[in-house]
């Protein structure tokens, strides 16, 4: 790997990196009653699949999973849209798996009950 573009890896890691923690900040100050309902729903579909994740554990998972998806996207491929897509999927990836989780759970407890 050549010198620039080990630079320009840096410099897209480190800029990803600014705007996560900028995204981080933003979020913390989304409105409380956003914020309220959306803690609300994520403990409620925990607690259902009997999972012990935090609403904030939840975020910064759907964060991480969106940044893992965005910054090989945009090493290989320097298509801003298909990145912006990569990020949006990333993001419903946790909120997705804890959905399939409850469902589960439910299923498993409806079989019990037969």
């Amino acid at each position: 790997m050549s010198s620039s573009a080990l630079g320009i890896a840096v410099l897209v890691f480190s800029a990803s990196t600014v705007f996560l923690w900028g995204a981080m900040l933003m979020l913390r100050e989304v409105g409380a009653h956003a914020g309220a309902r959306y803690r609300a729903g994520v403990s409620e579909t925990a607690e259902a699949a009997w999972l012990r994740i935090t609403p904030e554990q939840l975020l910064a998972l759907s964060l991480l999973s969106a940044f893992a998806l965005v910054l090989p996207v945009v090493i290989l491929f320097p298509f801003w849209l298909l990145a912006l897509f990569a990020g949006m999927v990333g993001l419903g990836i946790p909120p997705t798996l804890l959905r399939l989780a409850k469902r589960r759970r439910d299923a498993r407890f409806g079989e019990q009950l037969v």
